[in-house]
Order: C-alpha cells, then sequence, then structure tokens
C-alpha cells in the first residue's frame, strides 16, 4: 500500500512466485514504489523478455513510503535490451516529504543475462540513512552500458560479485569466490 494508508493496514506482500514468463513491455521486474508494508519472499525465475523493456530489475521506494524489501530471488532470466537500467534498486524513488526510511536486503540475482545495450547495467542507491544491504550477483551478464554502474549508499561489505560482467569485462567490484548461503528463512520470518 501506498504511505500511511499502507503502513496502517500493514498487509505485506509475499511468497510471490514469477515462473516461466515472456516479458513484452515497460519492465521485467517491478516492486514498488507503493510498498510502505513491504514485500517478502518474491521469486522470479526462468524468463525472458524478447523486446526492449525499460528496466529489468526495479526495485524502488521512498522516505514517503518507506517498507522493507527482503528475500527477492531472481534467477534465469535473458533480457534484451532496456532503454535504462538493466538492474535497479533505489531507495529514492521520487519527491519525499516524510521520513520513513525504506529498508532492501536480502536480494540474491543468478545466471541473468542481458544481451543489448543498457544505459547503465546496475544502479544501486541507498539512502544515508539505511544502506541496501546483503546483495548477491552471481552468473550475471550485465551486458553493453553506455554509462558505468552506480553503487551509493551500499554496505560494500555485504555486496558480493562473482562471475559478474559488464561491457564483457569482469565487474570491477566487490569481486569474491566466496558468497553466503542461500538460506531461505521461511514464510513468516
Amino acid at each position: 500500500g501506498r504511505d500511511l494508508e499502507g503502513r496502517a493496514i500493514g498487509k505485506t506482500s509475499k511468497n510471490i512466485v514469477i515462473q516461466n514468463v515472456e516479458f513484452n513491455a515497460y519492465t521485467g521486474l517491478a516492486i514498488g514504489s507503493e510498498i510502505a508494508a513491504g514485500a517478502r519472499n518474491v521469486f522470479l525465475e526462468d524468463s525472458h523478455a524478447n523486446s526492449r523493456l525499460k528496466r529489468g530489475v526495479y526495485v524502488k521506494s521512498n522516505l514517503d513510503r518507506g517498507g522493507e524489501t527482503q528475500h527477492l530471488r531472481v534467477r534465469n532470466v535473458n533480457f534484451k535490451d532496456t532503454t535504462q537500467q538493466m538492474i535497479a534498486f533505489s531507495t529514492d524513488y521520487g519527491d519525499t516529504r516524510y521520513n520513513h526510511s525504506p529498508r532492501f536486503h536480502d536480494f540474491r540475482l543468478e545466471d541473468i543475462v542481458a544481451e543489448g545495450p543498457s544505459s547503465i547495467g546496475l544502479d544501486i542507491k541507498g539512502t544515508a540513512e539505511v544502506d541496501v544491504s546483503n546483495i548477491v550477483f552471481d552468473r550475471v551478464d550485465l551486458g553493453r552500458t553506455k554509462r558505468s554502474h552506480r553503487i551509493e549508499f551500499a554496505d560494500e561489505d555485504t555486496i558480493w560479485f562473482r562471475d559478474v560482467t559488464e561491457d564483457g569485462a569482469p565487474f570491477p567490484l566487490f569481486a569474491s569466490d566466496n558468497l553466503p548461503p542461500d538460506v531461505y528463512a521461511g514464510e513468516d520470518q
């Protein structure tokens, strides 16, 4: 839900499974921005885009909405090209007047291929108050990009990249061979 109404009702969007989808419009997977009560246990797998999208994966919120987005799993997904970001996590979407810091954590993206170009392959933007944290990128090809990646207000100690490429070269940040285990905490955890 949105802002005060979403917080008052307090119904988290949870246990969402998206499989075997062909994306043909706007954004492949979008979570938010109206996510004040949060989202948890969202799974996208075995899907592809056959046409140009605006964004491949987009999780967004802001200080008006707040909310906690956690346990996002994206695996075995192929995208063509995007006009903006291939993968974006933004906690400062749009204008804000209040102070309900959104929290994004426990995301895992595996076996993702971007075939064509994008404006920016990876765009992570937290806030000074709350970092984006605990994100694993494993076997991700961000494709060709017009601009280099952007990572702001992210907990660098809890973001891992293994076998990630951008513009055909190894991703230059946070490379690791030792990824944390993928632990599913359960429906209500």
